[in-house]
């Protein structure tokens, strides 16, 4: 006859719960341990884009250049330079495409020294230094066109890759001056500050009849016929305000002002729809 079976204390069917158990709390564990982190935000870094002028490219048309802020100090600037002048370079060809990084002040200084006259600069929430520079690295690559891949076209694919939206677009606007001008006119762009000017920047004493004489903020005259109202950092404060040197007549506010402009003397009258009238004369900073 056989003995009825006794489950001792701890023994096997004790034991095997207590090892089952260990088991499922060991394999919790690992997957704990092999289930990915939640990735951290990366937080939006803003930072500056810049379009550069030149307004005597493209035989009048204008012409275009680039700059964004890589980082916390550095931007990195360019532009399509197009040396043959030819409506249309093959991809791989030579398209005068230059690039180099610095501060802000050695990008100013590079383009003014390339003979662009004037930029302008928006924020962008959130930068995008490397997408701005595998775009540009496409373009050096990309030939030219003169209708659809220009330097203005190269200008816009670079920014918009960093992050800028722009008020205007190339195929809107098929003159690179125009289109410059036309960004300008947004509150998200600075005015334009200018760089380059062969006439340089001019104090301006100004005498109404039966008015004391005053000394303006700086104007700066320019040999394309244009002149601007600057601060005393050469950043724009009204203009520009076109005529043909060198004899040249502009409208700043309500005045008229008569002028002969030779690049070394700088005077003229002035006068307003309301009869008060004036002579002003110039000296360069």
């Amino acid at each position: 006859m056989m003995r009825p079976s006794t489950a001792r204390p701890g023994g096997w069917p004790a034991r095997g719960a207590a090892l089952l158990a260990a088991l499922v709390l060991a394999l919790g564990a690992a997957l704990v341990a092999v289930t990915p982190a939640a990735a951290t935000p990366v937080p939006a870094v803003a930072g500056k884009a810049c379009v550069f002028v030149r307004v005597s490219g493209a035989h009048g048309l204008g012409h275009t250049g680039w700059g964004y802020q890589s980082s916390t100090t550095t931007y990195t600037y360019g532009a399509t330079e197009n040396p043959s002048s030819s409506p249309y370079v093959p991809a791989g060809g030579d398209i005068g495409y230059w690039k180099e990084s610095g501060s802000f002040t050695s990008m100013v200084n590079a383009m003014k020294t390339r003979g662009y006259d004037e930029y302008t600069c928006t924020t962008v929430a959130s930068r995008q230094p490397a997408a701005a520079a595998a775009e540009a690295l496409v373009v050096s690559g990309g030939g030219y066109a003169a209708a659809t891949n220009n330097c203005m076209d190269h200008t816009y694919r670079i920014l918009t890759a960093y992050g800028v939206r722009f008020p205007a677009q190339p195929s809107w606007n098929w003159a690179p001056r125009v289109w410059f001008d036309k960004i300008t006119d947004d509150p998200a762009w600075s005015l334009p500050v200018v760089i380059s000017s062969p006439l340089g920047v001019w104090k301006v004493t100004y005498c109404w009849k039966n008015f004391t004489c005053e000394v303006s903020e700086p104007w700066t005259f320019k040999t394309d016929g244009r002149v601007y109202l600057t601060d005393s950092n050469g950043n724009v404060i009204s203009g520009p305000y076109t005529s043909t040197p060198p004899t040249a007549s502009w409208l700043i506010g309500t005045a008229t002002y008569l002028a002969t402009v030779d690049g070394t003397t700088m005077k003229g009258t002035m006068s307003t729809p309301t009869g008060q009238t004036g002579t002003w004369s110039a000296e360069r900073k």
